[in-house]
């Protein structure tokens, strides 16, 4: 998972211009583990709409890893979620 930081740390770095970019830094600044239920509520509250069922897509496909203790979403994967809705505009 030390990687997988880095390497969004580093996509995040080249990345000034990105809209939404107070998303990522809360997100940036969240430091423990929740649930789905969190996650999706965590993303309300910045105006994203993430569903459980698109999230669990996400994990079933491989685009996002496999929550920790098969329950926990952690920072990294809030990060990738970002990212994932900044890619779907595209």
């Amino acid at each position: 998972m030390a990687d997988l930081n880095k390497s969004i740390e580093e996509i995040l770095s080249k990345c000034p211009q990105m809209p939404q970019r107070n998303l990522l830094r809360d997100v940036m600044s969240y430091n423990d583990s929740m649930k789905i239920s969190q996650v999706i509520k965590f993303f309300e509250r910045q105006g994203v709409l993430f569903t459980k069922s698109m999230i669990q897509h996400y994990v079933k496909t491989g685009v996002l890893p496999p929550p920790e203790d098969k329950r926990r979403y952690t920072r990294s994967h809030l990060l990738m979620l970002a990212i994932l809705d900044q890619l779907k505009g595209i």
